[in-house]
């Protein structure tokens, strides 16, 4: 097994975005460095997360389609819960359904103004490759096959009660958090 696949096979859960200690960062975007003078760390600017969350609604809805279900629509409010989801185990160092509070998906949708619960497939990738590396179409496409691989992950993704998305990223140095979430029409 590839050393990409390795950390997916035992690792797959939820969605995506960037927080680091220097500033935010986003995987969306070909890097334009800024050095913090007092964390020496370096951190994306952030240009490209509504086409990273449309190739990433349109892998899913591809997948949809294939067995015969209806396309999901974007929804700006599960996408800011995925984000802050990514965002929040980068940053706190945990990969959970669960916050170490015990929040639940369905709790941080509720938090942004959601309604009804909402369904999450988590992933988390550790990789010298994500290094200074963009995150792209390819990428995308890599993380839904190892949903769609993934028996509980899938049997998510192609849940017919589902009408809404929304996708959250974050990625810092090798460390990558992807949220993927789901709610009612």
């Amino acid at each position: 097994m590839s050393r990409i696949l390795k950390p997916l096979a035992g690792a797959f859960l939820a969605c995506f975005w960037t927080l680091g200690l220097g500033g935010v960062s986003s995987p969306f975007v070909k890097p334009t460095w800024a050095k913090s003078a007092l964390s020496q760390r370096y951190a994306y600017q952030p240009r490209r997360i509504d086409s990273l969350r449309q190739m990433a609604l349109e892998l899913t809805n591809q997948d949809r389609m294939r067995h015969g279900l209806p396309r999901l629509r974007a929804d700006s409010l599960l996408s800011k819960a995925a984000q802050k989801h990514a965002e929040d185990m980068l940053r706190r160092n945990y990969f959970s359904h669960y916050s170490p509070e015990g929040k639940t998906p369905s709790d941080r949708f509720a938090a942004v103004g959601g309604r009804n619960g909402a369904a999450e497939n988590l992933l988390v990738l550790r990789d010298s490759s994500l290094i200074g590396a963009e995150l792209g179409y390819k990428r995308l496409a890599f993380f839904e096959r190892g949903w769609m691989s993934s028996p509980g992950h899938r049997q998510v993704l192609l849940d017919r009660r589902y009408g809404r998305f929304g996708f959250g990223v974050a990625v810092s140095g090798d460390r990558l958090y992807a949220v993927q979430l789901f709610t009612f029409p």
